[in-house]
């Protein structure tokens, strides 16, 4: 019986380039807020001005 031949060895993959690691997250600065006042108060304020202004 013939000897087998062994097939190709495997060859091993490079390794694979470590990917860098994200920089430690920065504490977000609190924010000053929004420079508007909150949006019931928009509309409160818009409709009691729609009133004074059509009031007898």
């Amino acid at each position: 019986m013939p000897a087998l031949a062994k097939p190709a060895s495997r060859t091993a993959k490079p390794a694979a380039a470590p990917k860098p690691k994200p920089a430690a997250a920065k504490p977000k600065a609190a924010t000053a807020g929004a420079s508007h006042p909150p949006y019931f108060e928009m509309i409160k304020e818009a409709i009691t001005a729609l009133k004074e202004r059509s009031s007898w």
